[in-house]
């Protein structure tokens, strides 16, 4: 389980819960394989994968 805030800044997976903001870098990847709880704040370039439950909001920036 990991809390927010969270700033990713390279190609990162994590397997479980994160709960909080979590802000996805330049052209970076996030893939999540468990429940995401809170707001994405997605970058240029920026992928999101859940394929698990998200309950929250995604922003572009």
């Amino acid at each position: 389980m990991m809390t927010g805030p969270l700033d990713i800044i390279e190609d990162t997976d994590i397997s479980g819960m994160v709960i909080g903001k979590v802000r996805v870098g330049l052209n970076c990847r996030l893939r999540v394989s468990g429940m995401v709880t809170g707001k994405i704040c997605l970058a240029k370039g920026a992928e999101v994968d859940i394929p698990g439950m998200f309950n929250g909001k995604i922003i572009r920036r």
